[in-house]
């Protein structure tokens, strides 16, 4: 669902659920030459908050270093960044 609104939006999909030694990206894509990673967040209700409020310190250093892994893998020197997307089901 994420990927799909990326799409329509016109963010061109370079891959989906990709492992590193540090964790997953959920999403990777690109847009105007910069590098996206999407961390997505779905939820069935606000029970326990809002989606993103789910995305923790901890996890933001593993979603750093997951990027820099795959920047360095790609041999990629541009501008790169993270978006979350939130889904309530």
């Amino acid at each position: 669902m994420a990927a799909d609104f990326l799409a329509q939006k016109g963010y061109q999909i370079l891959g989906k659920n990709l492992r590193t030694p540090h964790g997953e990206i959920d999403i990777l894509a690109s847009i105007n030459q910069i590098l996206v990673f999407v961390e997505v967040k779905t939820r069935t209700s606000h029970e326990f908050g809002d989606p993103e409020n789910s995305i923790t310190s901890r996890k933001l250093n593993h979603m750093d270093a997951s990027a820099q892994f795959i920047t360095q893998q790609m041999d990629f020197t541009g501008t790169w960044q993270w978006d979350a997307i939130s889904i309530l089901k």
